[in-house]
């Protein structure tokens, strides 16, 4: 650089510093990225066996009560066949077994069934009921006994099975089976591909459509609406109001009689008489 002008000795000084600073900032960039990507990796892997220990540990926590001797936190029995609970939260997966026949499950405000409960299905012992305010509740729900809610009765999903009557007093919305009469003093709706074998009365009944019921469909105060493809084997009334039967394979065994109109649309069929009171 002796002979070289001023200017271009500092451009090559500049371009030599550059190179030096490159030099030594390209082993930093790789440390850094190799600090970064292990990190990264190693955050991947905790996460991954933190999920899989929640999955196990909400597995584990699934609990079988046996009634009346191990409870669930915060119910009480007075006699061999009576348990009371002020509230019962039933989670994922908890059972509960009855041991004594013609025992009754009182909930004095709300029951809340997670999903996936099985509920005296061993059915060694008979007369089980459970008396609730209120019942919500998941899918894959199996009970054998009487279900009896004074208020609203919701139970979503299409594969729950109840083995016994149903009333509720306030409105109902069921989905899956019920192998027994279903009474409801206020809006029934059920969901699609249900099945009620017995006599259902309701205030007004509306159906998912796809559903097979096995008796008489009563509403007392509103209207019968029914789904598509849905099978009633007996007669379906409206004393205060109407009844429409939508098409694609709906069918009735028995009669058809409404204080308001009627409506059939194509392709269903009434074994029994069309009626209009009105």
């Amino acid at each position: 650089m002796k002979n070289m002008p001023l200017a271009q000795m500092a451009h090559a000084q500049v371009a030599l510093f550059n190179v030096a600073l490159a030099g030594c900032i390209r082993p930093l960039r790789d440390v850094s990225a190799r600090l970064i990507t292990g990190w990264l990796r190693h955050s991947a892997k905790r996460w991954a066996a933190l999920s899989v220990a929640g999955l196990f540990s909400g597995l584990a926590a699934a609990a079988t009560y046996t009634l009346p001797g191990t409870l669930p936190a915060g119910c009480s029995s007075a006699s061999s066949t009576s348990v009371s609970c002020p509230n019962l939260s039933l989670n994922l997966g908890d059972n509960i077994v009855v041991s004594n026949a013609n025992l009754t499950l009182t909930v004095t405000n709300a029951l809340s069934i997670g999903g996936n409960n099985s509920i005296n299905t061993s059915g060694s012992v008979s007369g089980f009921a459970i008396q609730a305010n209120s019942v919500s509740g998941g899918n894959g729900i199996f009970l054998i006994g009487n279900l009896n809610v004074s208020g609203s009765l919701i139970l979503s999903g299409n594969s729950n099975n109840i083995t016994g009557n149903v009333s509720a007093g306030g409105i109902a919305s069921i989905g899956g089976t019920v192998t027994g009469k279903f009474t409801c003093s206020g809006a029934l709706s059920t969901q699609w591909a249900s099945s009620i074998t017995g006599d259902i009365s309701a205030g007004s009944i509306a159906s998912g459509g796809g559903s097979t019921y096995g008796g008489n469909l009563t509403a007392t105060s509103g209207d019968i609406t029914s789904g598509s493809g849905d099978r009633i084997s007996g007669s379906a009334s409206a004393t205060s109001g109407g009844v429409t039967l939508s098409s694609s394979g709906t069918s009735v065994g028995g009669n058809v009689v409404a204080k308001n109109a009627v409506v059939l649309q194509s392709g269903v069929s009434v074994a029994g008489s069309v009626t209009s009171t009105n």
